[in-house]
C-alpha cells in the first residue's frame, strides 16, 4: 500500500492559507477602518505603551536621583549652618563676657582717688567648687601689698575679705559663707547689727537690730567703716524679708547680697586700716 505524500498536504495547506489571506485582504480593502484598527492601531498602542512606560520610569529615576542630590545638599548646608551658629553663639557669649568685664573694670577704676591709700585691682582666678566653705582666689598676693583681713569689693558692693595670703595670690572668704561676719547698718537707723552668712544660695542674716526699729523690705544694708576692713557705706545687700522677732529682743532680717560671685571677673582689694573718705566708695550698676 502506497503512503500519501507529505508534499501534497503541504501544498493544500499553502493554497488554503493563500485563499484565506486573499479573502482577508479583499474584506479589509472594503473595510479600511477595520484594517487600520487591527494592523496599525494595535501595534501602535502596544509600542506606545512600552515607550511610555520606559519614559515614565526614566523620569521617575531621574526625579528620585535629583531628590537624593537635593537632600544631600540640604544636609550639607544644614551642617554648615549649625557650625556657623555655634561659632556665632560662642562669639556672642565671649562679647558679653568682655562687655561685663569692661564694665566692672570701669567701675573699679572709679575707686581710684576716692581713698587716701588705694588698694589693688585683681582678677578672679578660681572659685572653690566644693560644698565646703565658699571661697575664691585672686591673682594678687603679698608681693602686691595684700594682707590678711583686707576687704574685697566688686562694682556693686562687698564680696568678702582675705583669709589667706600667698606671694602671688590670695584666698577670699565669700560673703555667703557661714564663717563670714561683718558689722553693718541700715541708713537712717542709729542701731548697728552684724551680717552673717547662712550658706551658699541662702540669704544673709542681719542680726541684733532691736525689735522696735523700723525696717522694711528693700532697705539697703551698708558697711559702718568702723571695723578697719571696709570704708563706710559700701553696699552689703538689700533687705529681703523682715520677721517678727528673733530671740525675743531682735528682729529676724534676711538680706540679699549685692554681688553674685558667679558674675565676678575682677575685684578691688583694700589695704587694711584706711582713713576712709566720707563719700560712698562703690555701689550701683556697672557703667555701660
Amino acid at each position: 500500500m502506497e503512503k500519501p505524500r507529505s508534499g501534497g498536504r503541504l501544498s493544500k495547506a499553502v493554497v488554503v492559507l493563500s485563499v484565506v489571506l486573499v479573502a482577508v485582504v479583499i474584506v479589509l480593502g472594503f473595510y479600511p477602518k477595520l484594517f487600520r484598527s487591527l494592523f496599525v492601531g494595535v501595534p501602535e498602542e502596544i509600542v506606545g505603551s512600552f515607550l511610555s512606560g520606559v519614559s515614565s520610569g526614566s523620569r521617575s529615576a531621574g526625579s528620585l536621583w535629583s531628590g537624593y542630590l537635593d537632600l544631600v545638599g540640604v544636609k550639607r548646608e544644614n551642617r554648615n549652618l549649625k557650625k556657623e551658629l555655634l561659632l556665632l553663639s560662642r562669639q556672642l557669649s565671649r562679647s558679653r563676657d568682655l562687655f561685663w568685664e569692661n564694665a566692672q573694670l570701669k567701675s573699679l577704676i572709679g575707686l581710684k582717688g576716692r581713698v587716701t591709700n588705694p588698694g589693688k585691682p585683681c582678677r578672679v582666678m578660681a572659685i572653690n567648687p566644693t560644698t565646703g566653705h565658699r571661697t575664691f582666689l585672686l591673682n594678687c598676693g603679698s608681693v602686691d601689698g595684700i594682707e590678711d583681713k583686707s576687704g574685697v569689693v566688686g562694682s556693686r558692693g562687698v564680696l568678702g575679705y582675705v583669709i589667706r595670703v600667698f606671694p602671688n595670690f590670695c584666698q577670699v572668704l565669700w560673703v555667703e559663707d557661714t564663717y563670714f561676719a561683718l558689722e553693718g547698718h541700715i541708713p537712717g537707723i542709729p542701731d548697728m547689727g552684724v551680717i552673717h552668712g547662712q550658706g551658699v544660695a541662702s540669704p544673709l542674716r542681719l542680726k541684733y537690730l532691736p525689735i522696735l526699729v523700723s525696717v522694711k523690705k528693700g532697705d539697703l544694708v551698708r558697711t559702718t567703716g568702723e571695723d578697719g576692713i571696709f570704708p563706710p557705706d559700701v553696699p552689703i545687700g538689700t533687705v529681703l524679708s523682715v520677721g517678727e522677732r528673733e530671740k525675743m529682743l531682735f528682729r529676724r532680717i534676711d538680706v540679699a547680697p549685692s554681688e553674685q560671685l558667679e558674675t565676678i571677673s575682677f575685684a578691688y582689694v583694700f589695704a587694711p586700716m584706711h582713713h576712709w573718705v566720707s563719700s560712698p566708695i562703690v555701689g550701683g550698676e556697672p557703667t555701660k
